[in-house]
């Protein structure tokens, strides 16, 4: 079984210093972070001038020699890295400094021109969908399947930020709506944006991984009671370990993959109680004289799956699953 993937996010908690993230990129590596993954962006690529965050967004943003440094520094202790891109510059950067992966904002889910450039490029891709519609998902499915990396890991992305996102807004339900609508040609995963001082903020991405999810994003700064900038929704990186160690007691609580129709659980995963009231029902049923009525009363297929023709999506029966 795949092991879920934890993202450590820096987003923004580098406060506009390198050195900054470096040291926090660094620091989550070593607390085991099976990606790092930051936010490439340029402030005119991103907003008009006139805007009011734009001189915010050009003291933030790193310039492609900053980047240069912080990728030395952090790709030799990091397992895989990964950088949110915000436009064709963006991704420009990132692909030349070797990211493993690239991360889609919902709002780029129909920039043709962006889609179809990292189409061509190899890595894996995650397209945030926590503020998207199925239409505009299957968008950009097919947008970067037209391209050279047909065969690439997807990931779609559940979650939003809202400085923090409040618990009942979380919606975990749907990872599974839409594993049932993407499944089968991505994976899905859950971006977690509550509150980093709630408890909460442990609890919830464990249970997006019983919901199903696959990949876990959590951001991470050096120090929140500073509260500097992406504070919000960040737990301190000294802390990342111990979040990593409750996923994995998460992911070890997950059920079976599914089995076909005729398929029993063995004996051997049933505790000791439900085997002895298995053999004692095997038992009397060989004993019972009630044997005919598989034969007498039922046609002879009818306790074999492929006589249950259960529909999936793609039109599969129950008979293929074997």
């Amino acid at each position: 079984m795949r092991k879920v993937e934890v993202i450590a996010e820096i987003a923004n908690a580098h406060q506009g210093d390198p050195n900054q993230a470096i040291e926090i990129a660094i620091a989550a590596a070593k607390r085991g972070a099976d990606a790092i993954k930051f936010q490439i962006y340029f402030a005119d690529e991103l907003l008009v001038r006139s805007h009011p965050r734009f001189e915010h967004f050009s003291n933030q943003a790193f310039s492609e020699q900053q980047w240069t440094e912080i990728f030395e520094r952090v790709r030799p202790l990091a397992k895989r890295f990964y950088c949110d891109i915000f436009g064709s510059k963006a991704l420009e950067v990132a692909c030349k400094l070797g990211a493993d992966g690239y991360k889609i904002h919902s709002s780029d889910l129909s920039n043709t021109l962006l889609l179809c450039q990292l189409a061509e490029i190899p890595g894996d891709v995650f397209l945030s969908a926590g503020g998207s519609t199925a239409s505009e998902i299957a968008y950009a499915l097919r947008s970067l399947r037209q391209g050279s990396e047909k065969d690439r890991r997807i990931v779609l992305l559940h979650g939003f930020q809202s400085y923090p996102t409040a618990l009942e807004d979380s919606n975990l339900a749907r990872i599974a709506q839409l594993k049932h609508w993407f499944g089968t040609h991505c994976q899905v995963g859950y971006m977690d944006h509550i509150d980093g001082s709630d408890p909460y903020a442990i609890i919830l991405p464990q249970m997006a991984v019983a919901a199903g999810a696959e990949v876990i994003e959590k951001h991470v700064t050096l120090d929140r009671s500073l509260e500097g900038v992406d504070y919000y929704s960040s737990i301190d990186v000294d802390n990342l370990g111990d979040f990593i160690d409750g996923v994995r007691l998460a992911e070890s609580a997950k059920p079976l993959p599914r089995l076909p129709l005729d398929a029993r659980v063995p004996d051997k995963l049933l505790p000791q109680s439900k085997r002895d009231s298995r053999r004692t029902c095997r038992h009397t049923r060989s004993h019972s004289g009630n044997a005919h009525l598989r034969t007498a009363q039922f046609p002879e297929n009818f306790f074999r799956s492929d006589h249950w023709a259960v529909e999936r999506l793609g039109g599969a029966d129950a008979s293929e699953t074997k």
